[in-house]
């Protein structure tokens, strides 16, 4: 019998179908419908946290290597760039601000942009203090705005995020 996603049905004598996985039925006897739909809930709700915790770590290592500094529509049609969608991911988590400084240090030029951004959203005095430090910095920083691929110094990129350039 088909398992759709909001309910559980029992299938012959021994298996339950939850979600197109068999499980003994002997582990639902003793437990009425709603006991059931808590079950399935209790479950969906462990696997959507691993999975939430598993997008930041994934979003956090494509930013460490990214190769473009982009905000706002890039390309022929205008999408939101990978980086962006990334750095939202980590901006939305609790531990942003760790996960943003740790980006900072491990970061390829790219990187530092986007962790610089994030920093100075969560914790402007910090920002300050880091970039002051890279204002003078000639590091190259490939950045998109549009269709249009820019190579820019790190210094340039540094003082429009000051600016509120990039959100």
């Amino acid at each position: 019998m088909k398992c759709d996603n909001t309910s559980i049905k029992a299938t012959g004598n021994s298996l339950v179908a939850i979600c197109g996985g068999y499980w003994p039925r002997a582990l639902f006897l003793p437990f009425g419908d709603k006991m059931r739909q808590w079950i399935f809930i209790i479950i969906l709700v462990i696997a959507s946290t691993v999975q939430a915790g598993e997008s930041v770590d994934l979003s956090l290592a494509r930013l460490a290597k990214i190769n473009i500094f982009a905000f706002g529509g890039t390309g022929y049609a205008g999408e939101i760039s990978q980086g962006e969608k990334d750095f939202r991911v980590v901006l939305s988590n609790p531990s942003a601000n760790d996960n943003f400084e740790k980006l900072y240090v491990s970061g390829n030029p790219q990187a530092k942009c986007y962790a610089l951004v994030g920093i100075r959203l969560l914790n402007p005095e910090r920002f300050k203090t880091l970039s002051s430090q890279l204002l003078s910095d000639k590091a190259e920083v490939i950045t998109q705005e549009g269709c249009t691929v820019f190579h820019e110094s790190m210094s340039s990129v540094v003082k429009r995020i000051g600016e509120g350039d990039y959100r």
